[in-house]
């Protein structure tokens, strides 16, 4: 089929497989975490922080592992970040089984595993284009990106359920175990050793090549300074999702997993929808659109009063946030030069999960001072007073095909 055509490549189907089963993991780690945490503090603010130290570290390390990921194995960078990642959820279980388990705990591994998403961030983002080459890179991140929201639509269900029969300690059990295949795909994957470049050239020289080729070229930097505004405003709302089950919706952690699971068959559809496209064109128009929806989308379920009407919006903003992210993901990695992709992709990353923290610390702090609906509304109606001045000012982004 033309939807699946990227997983003729033995190195990309390794891959595809591999990263079904830790996404599956790490989103049910994600959905325990936040229960978890709201459980034991019943504070909107904690998850807010929460989501801020998971995000900070984007902060202090992405733009050095772009310029790392340009010059080293993107390969051994992987390995190396899924078995940290592995421990990090080896401590979460085994801290939470033995009962001593604090938020304050779970703030510092949320920033530890932060810090290892941001390193390999980059890496990941640019390994898909080796794996298949630019002739089908649209279709693989749109793969890449469905393998994730399936994972994204599955897994908070399972911890849901998981978190109400036996509690958070199996979620974060099972998230260790799932990064047992991913590494040994990247093991198998046979692709050739780059090359090591430039070494007398000090990091921050080769950091400033990507800032300034992001900066210079007028697309790139809409379309960084879009992925900016939604993640911040849009995308960072999410951490206020177990509050907003139990405050709003009257539910418990089974209504927060129903809530993810449903923005993840939101994602998935959008990503497969993708993929089905192929090449097409009116990428810039279709990212502008999507741009705008995402906001008004937000804005209605902010109105929400009931489980059936939130699981229809998050499953709404699921799809349109992933048709938005991997446009614009395609997008930039199509204009990047191969040479500087990695620190490209690292300011991309930057934009993505450095401005998610600050949007949940913000997000947080709203939601104590006026409600978690209140907080959704003040985010949506930012995120589309921005997006309406970015779609506007951008006509050479609107007519990229």
């Amino acid at each position: 089929m033309k939807t699946f055509r990227s997983l003729k490549e033995p190195n990309f189907r390794y891959w595809f497989i591999g990263q079904g089963f830790s996404v599956l993991g790490t989103w049910m780690q994600i959905t325990a975490i936040g229960f978890l945490v709201f459980d034991l503090t019943g504070s909107p603010v904690y998850l807010g922080l929460t989501g801020f130290a998971t995000g900070i570290s984007a902060w202090f390390f992405t733009l050095y592992a772009g310029a790392a990921a340009d010059h080293y194995s993107k390969r051994s960078i992987l390995i190396g970040t899924q078995i940290l990642a592995m421990i990090v959820g080896i401590v979460l279980a085994t801290m939470t089984q033995s009962g001593i388990i604090r938020p304050w705990h779970i703030i510092v591994l949320s920033f530890f595993s932060g810090a290892v998403a941001a390193v390999e961030a980059p890496a990941r983002q640019a390994l898909v284009a080796e794996l298949v080459g630019r002739k089908n890179l649209g279709n693989a991140i749109s793969l890449n990106s469905s393998i994730f929201n399936l994972g994204t639509a599955v897994g908070p269900a399972i911890s849901g359920a998981l978190y109400l029969i036996v509690g958070p300690v199996w979620c974060f059990g099972i998230n260790a175990i799932s990064y047992i295949p991913l590494i040994i795909a990247l093991v198998l994957i046979n692709i050739p050793a780059p090359l090591l470049l430039d070494h007398t050239r000090p990091s921050l020289s080769k950091v400033k090549e990507g800032i300034n080729y992001s900066y210079s070229n007028s697309i790139v930097r809409s379309l960084m300074a879009m992925v900016a505004v939604i993640s911040a405003f849009g995308f960072s709302v999410f951490s206020l999702m177990p509050a907003w089950a139990v405050s709003v919706l009257h539910g418990n952690a089974g209504t927060n997993g129903m809530l993810q699971s449903a923005r993840g068959v939101g994602a998935l559809t959008g990503a497969l929808t993708i993929a089905a496209r192929g090449h097409g064109n009116r990428r810039g128009r279709i990212l502008c659109a999507v741009a705008i929806l995402y906001p008004f989308a937000l804005l209605f379920f902010a109105f929400t009063r009931n489980v059936i009407s939130s699981v229809i919006l998050t499953a709404i903003i699921g799809t349109s946030f992933v048709i938005f992210y991997n446009t614009a993901n395609t997008l930039l990695q199509s204009l990047a030069p191969d040479a500087i992709r990695g620190r490209v992709m690292s300011v991309y990353m930057l934009a993505f999960m450095g401005m998610t923290p600050l949007g949940s610390l913000a997000g947080g702090c709203a939601a104590k001072v006026f409600g978690e609906r209140g907080a959704v509304i003040l985010c949506a109606m930012s995120a589309l007073f921005l997006m309406s001045i970015l779609v506007a000012v951008s006509p050479s982004l609107r007519r990229q095909s």
